[in-house]
C-alpha cells in the first residue's frame, strides 16, 4: 500500500482513474450528502491530478473546460486520455466526451448516445467501449 505524501487531492468518491503516458491520472469525483452524517450539499470536482509513484501527486489543472463530475469513465485510448459522461452535482447524468493528449488541454469530441453514470470504459479490439450501468428494478419493488 502506498500512502500519499505532500499536497494531494481532497477526499472524494467516484473519481476517474487511468494510466496514460507513464502517469496515473485522477480526475473529478465528488462528495455525497448523507442524511445525519453531513450537512453540506453534494460537491463535484473537476480537477486533474497525476502521479508516477502513487505517493506524490501533482495538480495538472484545477479548471479544465468540462464541468465537475463523478462516477464517470476515464481511459487511455489511441494516444489520448478520454473522459466520458458521469454525474454532475446539479446537472444529473452527463453525455459528453472529452479527450486530451496532455491532461491540460481538453477538447470536446462528441456526445454519447445518452447520459452515463457508473460506467466503465475499455479499449477492446481497437475500439473504445463505454459499458454503462443499467438500473434494473429491485426484486422487492416489482
Amino acid at each position: 500500500l502506498v500512502s500519499p505524501v505532500g499536497t494531494t487531492f481532497a477526499y472524494r468518491m467516484g473519481a476517474g482513474l487511468a494510466v496514460f503516458s507513464g502517469w496515473m491520472w485522477l480526475i473529478g469525483g465528488g462528495t455525497l450528502q448523507l442524511p445525519g452524517l453531513s450537512s453540506s450539499a453534494p460537491t463535484t470536482f473537476q480537477d486533474v491530478w497525476r502521479t508516477q509513484d502513487g505517493a506524490t501527486w501533482s495538480l495538472v489543472t484545477s479548471s479544465p473546460p468540462f464541468p465537475g463530475r463523478g462516477f464517470h469513465s476515464l481511459v487511455a485510448f489511441r494516444g489520448m486520455l478520454w473522459l466520458l459522461g458521469g454525474h454532475g452535482a446539479d446537472s444529473g447524468g452527463l453525455s459528453d466526451a472529452w479527450a486530451s493528449t496532455d491532461g491540460v488541454n481538453w477538447k470536446v469530441q462528441s456526445s454519447l448516445p445518452g447520459p452515463t453514470s457508473e460506467s466503465i470504459a475499455v479499449e477492446f479490439r481497437s475500439r473504445l467501449l463505454d459499458l454503462s450501468v443499467v438500473q434494473l428494478p429491485h426484486p422487492d419493488r416489482r
